[in-house]
């Protein structure tokens, strides 16, 4: 992760005296890639943030950031799910675990220190979804052999959020306050394929997410 942001200031070095202000920031916003059916759709989930923007005298901004979605409950989520199949019911406990890559770009209507933007952005975000199988019960009582064994099970995804924002900009010398909202288009999410579906039930991923948040940066 550490190189990322290196070979970012590096590129951003090289726009040398064109180069406005440079920020390190922190965000917070909402933003859930599993839609309704979830089996933790009861769960509010939110992101946080640390990366770096680069301002430009054209009212254009360049920004990388680190992201990491947690649940508001605390810890990674675990969740139970029953799904049957040939004759047997299987039981098993789930949680997910993410973190995504976000790069962003920004357009300001007046003034980078004050006032609306627009931006535009795309992310990589990667999703490891854990099963722990903890029981297979044979319905037809035949003693048949199970479909699948009970123990731990993962599957690892990715998926390409392109995101479309409005935000509003207060700054002094030093602090920059932001906040924003806007929506998120999951590309991927339709084309996941995951390993023993028949057996084993994943969180479902949607397509759009909305977007509301905001951003508290520091200029050096």
């Amino acid at each position: 992760m550490s190189k990322v942001f290196v070979a970012f200031l590096f590129c951003l070095n090289l726009f040398g005296a064109y180069a406005q202000q440079t920020e390190l920031f922190i965000s917070t916003q909402s933003g859930n890639p599993f839609d309704a059916g979830a089996s933790s759709s009861d769960k509010i989930l939110w992101n946080y943030s640390f990366g770096v923007e680069q301002y430009f005298i054209d009212k254009l901004s360049l920004a990388i950031s680190y992201r990491k979605p947690f649940y508001l409950e605390g810890g990674d989520i675990n969740y139970e799910s029953t799904t049957t199949y040939n004759g047997f019911e299987i039981t098993s406990e789930g949680s997910n675990k993410m973190y995504a890559i976000d790069f962003e770009s920004k357009y300001f209507f007046e003034e980078t220190d004050e006032g609306w933007y627009m931006s535009s952005g795309i992310s990589y975000q990667h999703i490891e979804m854990n099963l722990d199988i903890t029981y297979v019960y044979d319905l037809s009582g035949n003693y048949a052999p199970p479909p699948i064994a009970v123990g731990a099970y993962q599957d690892n995804v990715s998926i390409f959020p392109l995101t479309v924002k409005a935000g509003h900009r207060n700054s002094g010398d030093i602090v920059v306050f932001d906040y924003y909202f806007g929506l998120s288009y999951n590309l991927g999410s339709g084309n996941v394929t995951h390993k023993n579906p028949e057996y084993l039930t994943y969180d479902p991923l949607k397509k759009f997410s909305f977007i509301v948040g905001l951003k508290v940066g520091f200029k050096f």
